[in-house]
């Protein structure tokens, strides 16, 4: 599908890339590095969103090793080189216990609650000084010279 903009121009959006080796040296040494920290940011948003544990390795055009894990690299190695199947993780599991979660939403749920009550206090004294004599100490003498 062709897109035009509103000159007349016409754009074919974003192409697809060829996959094949790239010839030039600095080239396939700056798309490693771009593509490497794209895989690394993925991995990262998998392991945040999903609670996975992920590890990563890559080896750069020149032999670098790269690597990426949540928790570790190596504490998932180990955990998948392991002897048996059914060993306990290297780490503890990352979501506390839900009596932990229940006290701190009921600190949370207090805290707001004050908050709240502050709040409606503030209200209620503003709406009360917009009621009253707005003229304070000038109005007294005002009301004085009136008289």
């Amino acid at each position: 599908m062709v897109a035009t903009t509103g000159r007349g121009r016409q754009g074919r959006g974003r192409q697809k890339i060829e996959m094949k080796p790239i010839q030039k040296e600095t080239a396939r040494q700056v798309c490693f590095s771009k593509r490497c920290a794209g895989v690394f940011k993925k991995a990262s948003e998998l392991s945040v969103l999903c609670g996975a544990e992920i590890a990563v390795l890559a080896f750069s055009p020149s032999s670098k090793p790269f690597s990426y894990g949540h928790p570790s690299v190596e504490s998932i190695l180990e955990r998948f080189f392991g002897s048996s199947a059914d060993a306990a993780p290297a780490t503890p599991p990352r979501h506390p216990p839900a009596a932990v979660l229940i006290q701190a939403l009921g600190r949370q749920e207090k805290e707001l609650q004050e908050r709240l009550e502050a709040g409606k206090r503030r209200k209620a004294a503003l709406e009360e000084s917009l009621r009253g004599p707005q003229w304070g100490p000038v109005g007294d003498l005002l009301g004085a010279w009136r008289s």
